[in-house]
Parts: C-alpha cells; sequence; structure tokens
C-alpha cells in the first residue's frame, strides 16, 4: 500500500505492527499462523504427487512432511512472537529517550519564564526540586526498559557545600532526590560522600576518561574494599544490590568539575553489564548539560533574592 505523500505522528511506538512481519506479529498473525500449520498438516501437500510412493526404506514420506510443516509453523509463530517482543522494547526505549530529551527542554524553558518575573526562593525550589524528581523518574523508566529489570531505581548526588563557617568550603555529595522505590526511611540517614572518599575519589580522578563504576554485588565488594557501605546501605539492604554509577560532570562556573553523581540501582545482583555503559554515559552527559543550565540560573536568582 503506498504511503501518503505527508504522514504525522504522536510517537513511534505502534512501528511494529507495520508490514508484513509486524501483521504477523500481532495476535491475528500468530492465529492465522497456527491455523495455516494445522491445515497443512492435516493431509498430504497440494503439490505433493499422488502416485508417489509414501514409504522408503521403512519411513513415511509423509509422516516427515507432516513434521516438518508443523516444526516450521510452529517456529514462525514463535519468531514472529520474539520479533513483536524485540520491536517493542526497541521502540520503547527510543520513546523513552525522547521523553526525557522533551522534558528537560520544556522544563528548562519554564525556569526561563519564571526568571522573567521575580520569583520567591520558594517558588524556585519547588520547580527545582519537581525538576530533580520528574527527571529522576524518566531515568527509572528508561532504564527498567532498557535492561528488562522493574527493580531498578534512581538515587542523584550533587555537589553541596555543607560547610557551617563563613568563607569556609566543605563540599560534599548528598543525596537530593530517591525514586520512591526506596526505603522512605532512608532519607534522615543519608550520608554524604566526600570528594576524596570512595567512589566520589575515583570519578573525580577518572573524570577525563568519563568512567562508569559497575558493582555487581556492593556488599561483596565491601568485604574485598572495593566499596564503602553507608549506614543506608546497611539497614536497608534489599533496597541496592547492584549498581551503575556515573559521574556528573559539567561547568560550576569556574571549571570543569564533576557535580554530581548518578546511581541507578538495582535489588538484583549482576544487573549491569559492559553493553550498558554507553547507555549510562548518555543519560548521564544529557543530565549534566542541563543540570548546569538550570543550576546557573538558580544560582543568578538566589543572589538577586538575597539582595532584595
Amino acid at each position: 500500500m503506498p504511503r501518503e505523500c505527508v504522514e504525522v505522528f504522536v510517537d513511534g511506538r505502534e512501528a511494529w505492527k507495520i508490514g508484513f512481519s509486524g501483521f504477523f506479529s500481532q495476535i491475528k498473525g500468530n492465529v492465522i499462523t497456527v491455523v495455516l500449520t494445522i491445515i497443512l498438516s492435516a493431509g498430504a501437500p497440494w503439490w505433493m504427487p499422488k502416485n508417489i510412493s509414501t514409504t522408503k526404506h521403512d519411513i513415511n514420506l509423509l509422516s516427515i512432511i507432516t513434521v516438518l510443516i508443523i516444526i516450521i509453523g510452529v517456529s514462525l509463530a514463535i519468531g514472529f512472537m520474539y520479533l513483536k517482543k524485540r520491536s517493542i522494547r526497541s521502540l520503547d526505549i527510543k520513546y523513552q529517550t525522547h521523553q526525557l530529551e522533551h522534558y528537560l527542554r520544556d522544563h528548562q524553558s519554564d525556569m526561563f519564564r519564571l526568571s522573567e518575573g521575580n520569583p520567591t526562593l520558594p517558588e524556585l525550589k519547588q520547580i527545582y526540586d519537581l525538576y530533580l524528581s520528574e527527571v529522576s523518574n524518566k531515568f527509572r523508566n528508561f532504564f527498567r526498559v532498557l535492561i528488562k529489570d522493574n527493580t531498578i531505581e534512581i538515587a542523584i548526588r550533587l555537589a553541596k557545600d555543607t560547610s557551617t563557617a563563613p568563607n569556609v568550603l566543605d563540599i560534599k555529595y548528598k543525596t537530593v532526590v530517591r525514586t520512591d522505590g526506596y526505603n522512605n526511611n532512608r532519607g534522615p540517614n543519608s550520608t554524604p560522600i566526600s570528594p576524596d572518599e570512595g567512589t566520589a575519589r575515583f570519578l573525580i580522578e577518572e573524570r577525563d576518561s568519563k568512567k562508569v563504576l559497575i558493582y555487581n554485588d556492593i556488599f561483596k565488594a565491601a568485604e574485598k574494599g572495593a566499596y564503602k557501605l553507608t549506614a543506608n546501605d546497611r539497614n536497608y539492604r534489599q533496597d541496592t544490590v547492584s549498581m551503575a554509577i556515573a559521574p556528573l560532570n559539567g561547568w560550576d562556573g569556574n571549571e570543569l568539575k564533576m557535580i554530581g553523581i548518578l546511581i541507578i540501582a538495582s535489588r538484583k545482583k549482576e544487573t549491569f553489564s559492559v553493553k550498558d555503559v554507553d547507555s549510562v554515559s548518555f543519560i548521564a552527559d544529557m543530565f549534566s548539560r542541563s543540570l548546569v543550565n538550570i543550576n546557573t540560573l538558580f544560582s543568578e536568582h538566589i543572589t538577586n533574592i538575597g539582595r532584595s
């Protein structure tokens, strides 16, 4: 069927239904495949000569042909179902990626519109917190589809000045948002990470190589001294077993630094592998770019509010 000269689509998640393979990947296509298999295996094929000997060396040729038809039919049905599953997953990954980029663009525009007025600090904090919450949820959706693991949760640590003394900086990486699959009691016991210890130190030292850390089992890693367990890791062991950790690198106003840490956690062992590294790095880089833009705008207006 010829295509129209102009086509309009909202998203591409239904693309797997298009074409010959798409038709047979649907339920009606699977049914037709099964029915045809039953019909063809019910007797001798129409193309088989009537006068042919059906036996040779005690092997019934008709039975062999029937079995082959059944095997081919079942294989086709299974193949089309597998193709459907793979196609839906691939299209869903693309959809989740688009939704993430779409949200980052729209939210940044909202922040700029808000900046044209005289925003109060509570207004800024509310939209900033919403931004972090929505982004982390979209990250979770993306990785759950990509890795096929519905236990995946997201946590984001950002560089914060924790010093209470004037003119003294004490930068640590504090958890600013977690998706709702984590235990609700983690917040009060959250432990900031110093830049000179654990995963933060490794990621900072390896910033130029943009490495991603994959922990197949954080508890075994801790036993070997390759991971420092926090109080929450010990108290809520079921929340995180394996992790992928990526640096959030961006301009802090003076130089390129690690402004945060993206944590993708799973309740299962050995969830992540080398094939996921590029996807993790892609999401981290995309988020870093958006985060720098919004943090710059956010900081400027906090300063302006303080002067007013």
